[in-house]
C-alpha cells in the first residue's frame, strides 16, 4: 500500500527524510573510509576552526574518550591534525587539514559547494 505523504504527520516525514539523506551519505562515508560522527567532527572544526579536544567533544556532543579515537583515526588519514596548546602542553588542539576540507568541508570540497557528506 503505498503511503500518501500529504497526510503523513510530520515526525513521520522527518523520519523519512532522515533515513533517505544517511542512505545517500553511506557511500560518500565509505568513499573517504569515515563513520557517520566523522562528518560532524569535520563540519564542527570547519565552521569552528582550532580547539581543544575536549571542546570539540562538547560540541559534537560526544564523549571525550570516544572522540580521542575518532580523532586517532582522522588523523592517520590526514583529515585533522593535533598540536599541543601554546599556553597549556596538557591540551591538543585540533585543526582541519586540506584532505578533510576536501571530502566534504570548505572551499576546497567539490562543485556540490563542498557538501557531499552533510
Amino acid at each position: 500500500m503505498k503511503e500518501n505523504m500529504n497526510e503523513a504527520p510530520l515526525p513521520i516525514l522527518l523520519h523519512k527524510v532522515a533515513h533517505l539523506a544517511k542512505c545517500q551519505a553511506i557511500p560518500i562515508f565509505h568513499q573517504y573510509d569515515l563513520k557517520p560522527g566523522a562528518a560532524g567532527i569535520l563540519f564542527t572544526l570547519d565552521k569552528s576552526g582550532s580547539l581543544s579536544q575536549r571542546e570539540l567533544a562538547d560540541k559534537v556532543g560526544i564523549t571525550p574518550p570516544s572522540m580521542t579515537v575518532a580523532l586517532r583515526k582522522m588523523e592517520e588519514k590526514g583529515y585533522i591534525s593535533r598540536k599541543h596548546d601554546e599556553n597549556d602542553q596538557r591540551i591538543f588542539r585540533i585543526e582541519i587539514q586540506e584532505p578533510g576540507k576536501v571530502c566534504g568541508f570548505g572551499e576546497a570540497g567539490n562543485a556540490s559547494g563542498g557538501r557531499d557528506i552533510v
